[in-house]
């Protein structure tokens, strides 16, 4: 088996991962969209990082980016909404400029990747921010989003999901959002 090496982004103070990726072979890599990023670093995986290791290997892709909805570091999701909802009451302007850089991030990777998968659970909500990274990870609705599966309201599962919603490797993806060129 390919030893898995791997790279990340962040930024000068340490708070945001701008950008993940893994591989074990040459080739383009699939971008997987989360919501926020955990303690997984250039070297260092976390069980979600790991579970994704996993599933995407089984696919046959070469590697993986990740990117995120938002890329504040939160161990637990709560804390990641604690930190929006107190960035927009303090600096509305900073809030709007991690959200394009999120956007951006995305963007940038999203036409070179092979599939794209939107894997961030029911955590993140219907609201504009939403929409312009899904249209980022599509390219402009051009391509299919891709899920390892979906929870009972239909989100797309998170690789590290537990119990009933739990994945395994080489589970096929499904089109979570249908590309109007998929």
């Amino acid at each position: 088996m390919a030893e898995i090496e791997g790279s990340a982004d962040f930024s000068t103070d340490g708070k945001l991962r701008l950008r993940l990726d893994r591989w074990w072979a040459h080739g383009p890599r699939a971008l997987v969209c989360m919501t926020n990023p955990s303690t997984a670093g250039a070297i260092e995986n976390d069980a979600t990082i790991r579970n994704l290791i996993r599933l995407v290997r089984a696919l046959g892709y070469p590697g993986f980016t990740v990117v995120n909805w938002l890329p504040y570091i939160a161990t637990n999701p709560s804390n990641l909404f604690k930190w929006r909802n107190h960035l927009l009451d303090i600096d509305g302007s900073a809030y709007r400029a991690i959200h394009s850089l999120a956007i951006r991030l995305v963007a940038e990777h999203a036409p070179g990747a092979p599939a794209r998968f939107v894997a961030w659970g029911n955590l993140v909500p219907d609201v504009p921010h939403t929409t312009m990274i899904l249209r980022a990870m599509s390219c402009d609705w051009r391509h299919d989003l891709l899920a390892f599966g979906v929870t009972k309201d239909g989100s797309p599962k998170h690789p590290a999901a537990r119990g009933v919603h739990r994945l395994s490797p080489g589970q096929r993806p499904i089109i979570w959002c249908p590309g109007r060129d998929g």
